[in-house]
């Protein structure tokens, strides 16, 4: 309950988390306690009455408690005695750094696993760092962490008993990425399973220009956008291009939400909505090599690049728009724009 209370230890209320620490450590009563964070004295109530009514799931939990990325909050874990020792267990094995390349993508095939910050800001696992991963998974709120804890049990009950994880995490993507080519069906998910550069900010903290994970995203390598950040989409479509430096891509910084354009050195430029792609127009001297272009990508007379989608309120790509953006750029250089 003390890392539970951390923002909240403040030298006006010493005297009262004091008492509460020497009551509880004396009598074990948690009725008494007043003064520490009071989600994280519910959930150390519902742990009491879990372990009370099957004492054999005491080790699990307080292994579990003792996790790095748990530190004693377990929101993100149902307390059921049927199932807490073996998804404990299971994640001991697959929460280790050498798999945070892995887990992130994997995890996601299960479901929006995200953690909303602040407005459009959604926090999801690090490629590297377990701080990160501790901001996604250590809830003290259990109603805050319901999403969160319905995938994560999702994710270790499929890779239960599995002997070589990096396999089966491997198995788990290939066979989301093949229903979801199957179907048509390219949502945002999608996207950050499929490509490394959608997920390689070293946060995992994505902020979208929507209210929700979507077309638009930045891709944030710390924990706030006051730092060097990149959009999502466009710095993937540049890696998967292998342009290299034919394709500008500024940097981005701070909470300003400027237009962000991938350019070429003729001033054709493309960026990301949610219908599609946007394109601008080259300079004067190389509309010709544009219009030819074009031909075989058509461009709406409002310059629009579009992406095959289905659905009627929120639209989903039913075709790969970074390989429709790959394409168009690479015919694009080609042809000496």
């Amino acid at each position: 309950m003390v890392e539970a209370s951390g923002n909240e230890l403040r030298l006006s209320q010493m005297a009262e988390l004091i008492q509460d620490v020497e009551g509880f450590v004396r009598t074990g009563d948690l009725s008494q306690v007043t003064a520490l964070n009071q989600a994280q004295l519910s959930e150390e109530t519902l742990k009491a009455a879990m372990v009370e009514a099957a004492p054999a799931t005491r080790p699990a939990l307080v292994a579990l408690e003792e996790h790095p990325l748990l530190r004693g909050q377990l929101g993100c874990f149902d307390l059921d005695p049927a199932t807490l020792e073996r998804r404990a267990a299971t994640f001991h094995r697959a929460f280790v750094p050498a798999l945070y390349p892995r887990l992130a993508p994997a995890l996601l095939t299960k479901g929006d696993y995200s953690l909303e910050a602040t407005y459009n800001t959604f926090l999801f696992g690090s490629p590297k760092a377990s701080r990160f991963w501790r901001r996604v998974l250590a809830r003290r709120d259990r109603t805050e962490a319901a999403k969160t804890r319905t995938v994560l049990q999702r994710f270790l009950d499929a890779i239960e008993g599995a002997e070589e994880l990096e396999s089966a995490l491997d198995s788990m993507i290939a066979a989301y990425l093949q229903e979801a080519e199957e179907k048509h069906h390219f949502d945002w998910r999608y996207y950050i399973v499929k490509y490394p550069a959608m997920r390689s900010g070293d946060s995992g903290v994505f902020i979208s220009d929507e209210p929700e994970m979507g077309y638009q995203l930045r891709l944030l390598d710390k924990r706030w956008a006051n730092s060097y950040h990149r959009d999502a989409y466009l710095h993937t479509i540049r890696e998967e291009s292998e342009l290299g430096d034919v394709i500008e891509m500024p940097p981005l910084f701070g909470y300003d939400n400027p237009v962000r354009w991938l350019k070429l050195g003729s001033g054709l430029a493309i960026r990301c909505v949610h219908e599609g792609l946007v394109v601008r127009p080259p300079r004067e001297e190389h509309r010709e090599a544009f219009r030819k272009v074009c031909e075989a990508h058509p461009v709406s007379e409002d310059g629009v690049l579009a992406v095959s989608q289905r659905g009627d309120e929120r639209p989903i790509d039913s075709e790969d728009r970074v390989q429709v953006a790959v394409g168009f750029l690479r015919d694009s250089a080609a042809s000496g724009l």
